[in-house]
């Protein structure tokens, strides 16, 4: 069987449709486990709570993620084109990803063997993140 390259934490870009099949099926389980029809919950705020509660969970469990600093590179996607950022370096894996995210409505955030990306979407555009922890570990991280 092949390695995993990579594995998407959270797709909050593509992730959370009501065109998707398993997405409709859990709604339905919802619905019959809740007792409750149609008119007392429609799907989109059912995906709503849903997406809030991976998130949540998502930021709770990378508070104890201890993977030392964090270097920050990428490009921001602006109204007049790419711009490479300046290189930050944070003191954890969580305060890395907050300021990847602050003033961002949809985002996807995938893990690689040495490195987490982030693509981030606001009303201009896409912005990229890589970010590298400082400890280095031959097995894939945050699994």
């Amino acid at each position: 069987m092949a390695k995993r390259t990579h594995y998407t934490l959270i797709d909050t870009i593509n992730g959370y449709s009501a065109s998707d099949k398993d997405w409709q099926d859990a709604y339905k389980e919802f619905l019959e486990e809740n007792e409750l029809t149609e008119n007392d919950k429609d799907i989109y705020d059912f995906l709503a709570e849903q997406e809030e509660i991976d998130c949540d969970d998502l930021f709770t469990n990378l508070r104890y993620v201890r993977v030392g600093e964090v270097k920050v590179t990428g490009k921001l996607g602006l109204w007049d084109g790419q711009h490479e950022i300046v290189p930050r370096v944070f003191n954890s894996l969580l305060d890395a990803v907050y300021a990847c995210l602050d003033n961002i409505a949809y985002y996807k955030i995938e893990v690689w063997k040495s490195k987490i990306e982030i693509t981030a979407c606001h009303h201009d555009g896409r912005n990229h993140f890589v970010l590298r922890p400082s400890i280095k570990r031959e097995s894939m991280w945050l699994y």
